[in-house]
């Protein structure tokens, strides 16, 4: 999880640095932080270094956090009697958009590549042109990210958000070409198509780029990692989940599980093309909350752990960036029903943070 202006307090930890060289195809990568990776999840210093001053992002924050999941907690209906549908204990609303001339659901722009098959973005409440904004994609595995209702992002949408989604070569939406478009050697196209779609949003002035905000899980990760790589100054602040930021490393270990079967998505890296065109890409190479689990088995915790060391190692301002560690998650979160909104609360008040409109009354501040 990374933003601009704002300040880090307390002082992150620092990883130390311990030199392991690879050398594949005559170029030699080095990774300081290649020991952060440790399979048996008993190294108490790993520990320390994944876990530490990421219980809030910020100290000051904790009260106006605790009063968010207040109201993203109170909109679970649990018993309602005058709800349509009941499921166990529970009743449940049903909700269905429909679009009009004047309001529609979507937004369509043809790329700059001139592709016949535009992308497309739908943007929840377009007709307001929100002060705020978040723009969420994975974009990979031919994923569909369909729009779909979650109560607690209600919390961003009643502060003046626009919450929309980018379909981007790599993803599903479009069909079978559109995801062989974003995959192997032609995977950068995920990349510069969500920049693309950005750069749209911010054309048509949905939002500027002093207050969009991009958020990405998973495969997802990978993809914020990579366009912050390639345009810095186009977003004020990220959240990559559970992140794929070491490309090369995971997919030459045949090892770590899914490895091998994803070589489909993304190429094997023994064979040189493939090796190469993964390093122009892969955030840890080039180089922002980051949020993961320390039990995930589908990204390991050691590649958010490794990005964020070179982050701090190489950072020359002052910008916050957080990285939060949940011990007893796995790679979709948290399984507990509030425990999942207690972290959609913790992502928002980061979102806040960075754009700096939480109430002085909210912060903790007298």
């Amino acid at each position: 999880m990374s933003s601009h202006s704002l300040s880090q307090s307390p002082s992150p930890p620092v990883a130390k640095k311990v030199e392991h060289v690879l050398e594949i195809f005559g170029d030699v990568r080095v990774n300081n932080y290649d020991w952060l990776r440790d399979d048996s999840c008993s190294d108490p210093e790993i520990l320390s270094t994944s876990t530490s001053k990421t219980t809030t992002p910020t100290p000051s924050c904790l009260k106006f956090e605790d009063e968010l999941f207040g109201e993203i907690k109170g909109r679970v209906k649990e018993d309602d009697i005058s709800a349509p549908i009941r499921r166990g204990e529970y009743y449940y609303y049903k909700r269905r958009l429909v679009p009009t001339s004047e309001s529609p659901a979507s937004v369509h722009d043809t790329m700059r590549t001139g592709l016949d098959a535009p992308p497309e973005r739908v943007i929840l409440d377009e007709n307001v042109k929100a002060r705020d904004h978040s723009f969420y994609n994975n974009g990979a595995f031919k994923i569909c990210i369909d729009p779909s209702f979650k109560a607690s992002r209600l919390s961003l949408l009643d502060r003046g958000f626009i919450f929309a989604i980018a379909h981007i070569r790599g993803g599903g939406e479009m069909g079978r070409q559109w995801y062989e478009n974003g995959k192997l050697l032609k995977k950068r196209n995920t990349f510069t198509d969500f920049i693309a779609s950005a750069e749209y949003l911010i054309e048509k002035k949905y939002c500027s780029k002093e207050k969009l905000c991009i958020d990405g899980r998973s495969a997802g990760g990978l993809l914020i990692g990579a366009v912050l790589n390639m345009r810095p100054d186009l977003f004020k602040a990220a959240i990559a989940g559970v992140p794929f930021v070491d490309v090369v490393t995971t997919m030459l270990d045949p090892t770590i599980p899914l490895t091998t079967s994803e070589w489909e998505e993304w190429g094997d890296p023994r064979k040189e093309e493939f090796y190469f065109y993964m390093k122009s890409y892969s955030p840890v190479d080039n180089f922002d909350l980051l949020p993961f689990s320390y039990t995930d088995p589908r990204v390991m915790y050691s590649e958010p752990a490794k990005f964020v060391a070179k982050l701090r190692e190489l950072m020359t301002d002052d910008n916050i960036l957080l990285f939060k560690c949940e011990l007893d998650a796995g790679h979709f979160s948290k399984s507990g029903r509030f425990e999942r909104l207690q972290e959609d609360a913790f992502i928002y008040t980061f979102i806040l943070k960075a754009l700096n409109i939480i109430p002085a009354s909210a912060s903790g501040h007298s």
